[in-house]
């Protein structure tokens, strides 16, 4: 079995209309009505991401397909594949918009605070994509007066940034055409349908 995560970011909230609500209604949902595809409604990036993973693993899920915006993409997503592979569900496709650098050091109850500035300063780090996840793919603002902006990754060696969408900002590329288009292709491409 497959099992689908959409995570959101840092200031979204699963009471509210969000564009990554609106690609979970739109073009991820629709998967939960084939056989061996699970799909969990979108999650906030401070879930107990641990429990989340051991929880697949005790449901029998093979993979997991991660899908995730902002610190759910830099830190939420990172943080439940790395548990995953651990426990040996396999984390083949991790779609990122816009991913945003958080420590793991840093408690979920405090914000990015003097402490994790590095959230803020996209050049000086890069967000560590565990090394059993398969494809790794993804879109990125690089608005250049924008606080919040998409980090580079570091996947097997290799540091790379995310392709751009000009115009976007970090507050609205969750929404643009162009986030949608990559969700909709990637979950076809994965699941063949």
């Amino acid at each position: 079995m497959t099992r689908v995560f959409t995570i959101g970011g840092f200031t979204e909230t699963v009471d509210e209309s969000t564009g990554m609500q609106w690609a979970y209604q739109a073009h991820i949902r629709r998967y939960d009505n084939h056989e061996d595809i699970d799909v969990e409604p979108v999650r906030p990036w401070k879930s107990k991401w641990k429990r989340i993973a051991k929880r697949a693993a005790l449901d029998g899920v093979d993979d997991v397909v991660i899908v995730a915006y902002s610190w759910g993409a830099g830190w939420g997503a990172q943080v439940l594949a790395e548990e995953l592979l651990r426990l040996g569900v396999r984390v083949p496709l991790v779609v990122l918009c816009d991913p945003v650098y958080r420590p793991k050091w840093l408690p979920t109850w405090m914000s990015a605070n003097v402490f994790g500035f590095r959230a803020l300063t996209p050049n000086l780090t890069a967000i560590k994509v565990p090394y059993g996840v398969g494809r790794v793919v993804g879109v990125r603002q690089n608005t250049k007066w924008q606080m919040l902006k998409g980090h580079k990754l570091s996947h097997r060696g290799q540091k790379f940034h995310l392709p751009l969408v000009r115009g976007a900002k970090h507050s609205d590329i969750d929404s643009s055409p162009q986030w949608f288009r990559l969700v909709s292709s990637e979950l076809k491409r994965y699941f063949g349908l």
